[in-house]
């Protein structure tokens, strides 16, 4: 039977996550993908035809949830703890915001499509995966990540 494409799709499962000032020992097993909207302005004058015009309002930015096994890397940590207690900075910039950058791999491990993320900080941390004396499962460290917005880069 003949193949339906000429090219298989890329896989998912290959990505590397880096983080302004980190060190890239920061593997995660999962990673929500950026995500913008754009919210939708209704108007409509009492004198107009019964249809609502519509126009463009505020772009907003998705959360990305990043997940890994737990490891003795504190980078994460001590940046959320910079959120939390804020440590960060000087007045102008109280939040500890970095540049990331999300690189999706192709099968042989070669860059494919990278995201840019803007003036990011986590908003959530979870130290650690719920305790569980009876399950075979690794302990899962979950962050939280705002930004303020992402340019997709060529490779």
């Amino acid at each position: 039977m003949a193949r339906s494409t000429v090219f298989d799709p890329v896989t998912n499962f290959r990505f590397v996550i880096d983080v302004e000032g980190f060190d890239r020992g920061a593997q995660f097993m999962k990673c929500s993908a950026p995500k913008r909207t754009v919210d939708v302005i209704e108007y409509r004058e009492g004198d107009q035809p019964p249809i609502l015009q519509k126009g463009l309002g505020l772009a907003k930015m998705d959360n990305i949830t990043m997940e890994r096994g737990l490891t003795e890397n504190v980078d994460f940590v001590n940046w959320a703890k910079m959120a939390h207690d804020g440590s960060a900075g000087t007045a102008q910039n109280a939040l500890p915001r970095k540049e990331m950058t999300i690189t999706q791999l192709d099968r042989q491990g070669n860059p494919f499509r990278k995201w840019r993320l803007f003036d990011a900080w986590v908003v959530e941390y979870r130290p650690i995966s719920d305790l569980d004396a009876t399950a075979s499962e690794n302990t899962i460290e979950q962050m939280v990540v705002a930004y303020e917005d992402f340019v997709e880069e060529g490779i």
